[in-house]
């Protein structure tokens, strides 16, 4: 009984919904996090790593550009004239969102 309740306690979020992303990844980035663990959540327009359900990115009401969180490695910063986020380095992962709108994280 007690394995089942803490079983519960670690399923995913209802909301998370695996979308159709297509990535462009680097090698860098990509041993920081596997981009195959992300989910979209369209009610809430954040984007989560699915193993650990932590917000990576919010997408503004546009679905133009992602807002980066606190918890998104390296300092990135967001480039507006290639509408790109970069780490420290200049490793990069570009994400279209299931609408095909760009979402850029690294």
């Amino acid at each position: 009984m007690l394995a089942l309740a803490a079983a519960v306690l670690w399923l995913p979020d209802p909301g998370l919904e695996a979308q159709s992303f297509s990535y462009s990844v680097d090698t860098t980035f990509a041993t920081a996090y596997n981009p195959n663990e992300f989910c979209y959540n369209t009610a809430r327009r954040k984007v989560y790593c699915a193993t650990s359900d932590t917000v990576l990115a919010v997408i503004d009401a546009g679905l133009n550009y992602a807002y980066i969180m606190a918890s998104w490695p390296a300092n990135p910063t967001y480039n507006s004239a290639n509408d790109r986020v970069y780490v420290s380095g200049g490793s990069y992962v570009y994400v279209y969102d299931g609408q095909s709108n760009a979402l850029d994280t690294s």
